[in-house]
C-alpha cells in the first residue's frame, strides 16, 4: 500500500476529487442501452468462437 506524503489533498470519503469534472454530465446518457443489453464475444485458443449475449433479469434494477 502507498504511503501518503505531505503533498496530498487530506481528503475524506465525502469529498470530491478536483480531476472528476461532472459538468457536462448528462444523466442516463446510456440507460437505453444498458437495458437493451450487450454482446460478448470470446475468441478462443482452438480457432472456435462463442458468442454470449446478456441482458438484465426481468425486475432487475440499474443503480
Amino acid at each position: 500500500m502507498n504511503k501518503l506524503n505531505s503533498e496530498q489533498l487530506d481528503i475524506t470519503d465525502n469529498d470530491m476529487l478536483p480531476e472528476y469534472d461532472f459538468t457536462n454530465a448528462v444523466r442516463g446518457k446510456h440507460y437505453q442501452a444498458y437495458r437493451r443489453g450487450h454482446t460478448v464475444t470470446i475468441h478462443q485458443a482452438d480457432d472456435t468462437t462463442v458468442i454470449q449475449h446478456f441482458t438484465l433479469e426481468n425486475g432487475a434494477k440499474n443503480c
